[in-house]
């Protein structure tokens, strides 16, 4: 019976603290707000955001702009992502959920490689975010 009740319990597990993939699959639209990118690194984003949008059925919509003022509105929820060449020095860097860096940068940049950055406690969200970008990293 304990292990009955333990197994339900876990029925849902991982979750997400404000129902980020839940959002983003009955929106239609990934939320990406994108700073600092170089041309060369727009087709990884791309692919990246084509497997999401298999594994969710939403499509990326993208908004350009300010590093700081991106990871603010990740932070309030009013944006699902931030992709881009993360500041390694950011305040933000500790608020936020960093999956690994899709690229890396010469050293000496001062910033992580391409990177997708999603809010704390969105554990189904940052999941499947790890899962894609593992999957669509560049062989080295």
């Amino acid at each position: 019976m304990l292990a009955a009740l333990v197994l339900a319990a876990c029925a849902d597990y991982p979750r997400d603290a404000e129902g980020t993939l839940d959002a983003v699959r009955d929106r239609g639209t990934i939320r990406v707000g994108v700073t600092e990118i170089p041309p060369s690194d727009m087709i990884v984003l791309q692919n990246v955001g084509r497997d999401l949008g298999r594994a969710t059925g939403a499509r990326m919509d993208l908004m350009v702009g300010d590093q700081e003022r991106l990871l603010a509105q990740l932070e309030e929820g009013e944006i699902d992502i931030v992709a881009g060449l993360l500041a390694e020095d950011s305040p933000w860097i500790a608020d936020v959920a960093l999956i690994e860096p899709l690229t890396e940068q010469p050293a000496g940049q001062r910033k992580i490689g391409l990177t997708l950055a999603a809010r704390n406690g969105e554990n189904a969200w940052i999941g499947l975010l790890e899962r894609t970008v593992r999957d669509a990293k560049p062989a080295s």
